[in-house]
């Protein structure tokens, strides 16, 4: 009987490369049970990669949009909860102040003080950021919109100062904040801003929203404008003279009501386009979702089966490092 053998060297080089190759079949076998994809694609396809380069073509484009649509749910839902705070801020105080009597015993000091307040509230609203972004400043994401209401309110009191009268004191407030930029009004002193808007957000074909608008937007300024008019009061604007502030105050309360409509435009806009970006997200989701069938269709592999491929490759790298374990010990002293 003829009884042939190998030597140690070349048993452990069959060894070595037994457990590689058991070692790259449980690679792989490992993706394909939780991808369900076949790791080998180009013998899934049969060399034919012109429609599975198309799927993951628009499932790339899609993930764009996703990302896109993400990052603008996030600043829409941020400019909408700032500018309902302003509605809330602004609505009911500035029917009261234009309500007012011109009696000198109505409190004008109080409400000087509450408007300063509000004021200080409605800039600390527009310095909303979200994801590390300031949402009103315009493509100067990485600066705060405003200065601080004490650097408005030292500017506009140099441009009030020395009106004669309330409706003088009114027209300066309002030159001021209609002051082009430039001209050394609330576009220079107080909005630190971009003069350019951000960049709207493609949701997916035929799919944009605008970003939300900047704190130089004229309505959000008429806002500022009203707060801060009455704002006056308590920096001592007519300063004992109740009559003239309690005017003062009707005229703040006056011009809060008429940026009203300009506000409710601005949350309108904001809410349409919060309601665009859901639309495109349960669109992009469903398209992806379809996009990914047919890509399992044409490389998809049963799971099940290479999980139980998996276990059986498992228990041959066991069997295989029971075997090398057992041929270490292995010696003629042993043997004999």
């Amino acid at each position: 009987m003829t009884f042939t053998s190998i030597g140690d060297l070349a048993q452990s080089m069959t060894l070595r490369r037994q457990n590689a190759e058991l070692a790259l079949r449980l690679d792989r076998l490992g993706r394909e049970t939780v991808t369900g994809l076949a790791d080998d694609r180009a013998a899934a396809v049969s060399g034919r990669f012109s429609t599975l380069s198309g799927i993951e073509r628009a499932l790339a484009t899609l993930d764009a949009h996703d990302r896109a649509a993400a990052e603008a749910a996030v600043l829409t839902s941020a400019a909408a909860a700032a500018l309902s705070g302003l509605d809330d801020l602004t609505a009911g105080f500035g029917a009261d102040l234009a309500g007012l009597a011109g009696a000198a015993d109505i409190g004008t000091a109080t409400l000087g003080a509450e408007a300063r307040a509000r004021l200080d509230q409605a800039v600390a609203l527009l310095g909303a950021s979200a994801g590390g972004r300031h949402v009103f400043a315009g493509a100067a994401t990485d600066t705060a919109p405003l200065a601080p209401a004490g650097t408005l309110m030292a500017a506009l009191s140099a441009a009030a100062a020395g009106a004669a009268t309330v409706e003088d004191a009114a027209a300066a407030v309002g030159d001021w904040f209609a002051a082009p930029a430039g001209a050394g009004g609330y576009l220079d002193t107080v909005y630190l801003g971009s003069d350019n808007p951000m960049t709207g957000f493609r949701l997916g074909d035929g799919m944009t929203v605008a970003a939300p608008p900047t704190a130089a937007d004229p309505a959000l300024r008429a806002v500022i404008e009203g707060l801060a008019l009455a704002a006056l009061v308590d920096g001592g604007t007519f300063a004992g003279d109740p009559a003239a502030q309690a005017q003062l105050l009707q005229a703040a309360g006056q011009r809060l009501l008429a940026a009203a409509p300009g506000l409710v435009a601005l949350q309108a806009r904001t809410g349409t386009a919060g309601s665009t970006i859901a639309e495109a997200q349960t669109r992009n989701a469903a398209e992806a979702t379809a996009l990914e069938l047919a890509r399992a269709g044409l490389i998809g592999v049963d799971q099940y089966d290479a999980a139980t491929e998996l276990q059986a490759v498992q228990t041959q790298i066991e069997t295989l490092y029971a075997v090398t374990a057992r041929l270490s010990q292995l010696s003629l002293a042993d043997y004999l």
